[in-house]
């Protein structure tokens, strides 16, 4: 019911619907800036349109999950903040796709980050965050030290998942 022609600057969705396309598609088209998707109960998120949005400066997606329609390509010119909540990735491919396509990235922040498939490993040569200014992770040794070289404050906590 909102004027199509006005911005939409910063979204966030908390939501156990599965058909997230019809949310946040609009908020995409009309150049979001702070998208904020919490889905709940892990549900898959619409990633071709999130991770290639030309305006987004903060990213935080909780409960999602990132498997089979992940874009060949991750391009988020602008994005500055990027957290990661209880995601999990299909493949760590997909990891190293997201964080390579964010250039200037500031601040990261991981928690109860799940990988399904661990191939490629150790990750492929390139991956260097090299802006981040800020960087909290926590996780199970699947973010690399190499990939947070020349970051100011960073806080590591090792997480061990018995399986």
């Amino acid at each position: 019911m909102r004027d199509n022609t006005l911005p939409i600057l910063s979204f966030h969705l908390k939501s156990r619907h599965r058909h997230l396309y019809d949310f946040v598609y609009p908020a995409i088209t009309r150049g979001v800036e702070n998208l904020i998707i919490d889905l709940c109960h892990s549900n898959a998120l619409p990633s071709s349109i999130v991770l290639s949005t030309k305006t987004l400066s903060v990213l935080k997606l909780k409960r999602i999950t990132l498997n089979e329609g992940f874009p060949t390509v991750v391009d988020l010119p602008s994005l500055k903040v990027l957290h990661l909540e209880n995601v999990t990735f299909k493949y760590i491919a997909y990891l190293h796709k997201l964080l390579s396509g964010c250039p200037i990235l500031q601040e990261l922040e991981i928690s109860d980050l799940r990988v399904q498939i661990l191939t490629m490993m150790p990750p492929p040569l390139g991956i260097a965050i090299s802006n981040l200014v800020r960087a909290y992770i926590s996780s199970d040794r699947i973010i690399g030290l190499e990939w947070l070289h020349n970051v100011e404050h960073l806080h590591i906590q090792l997480v061990s998942i018995s399986h």
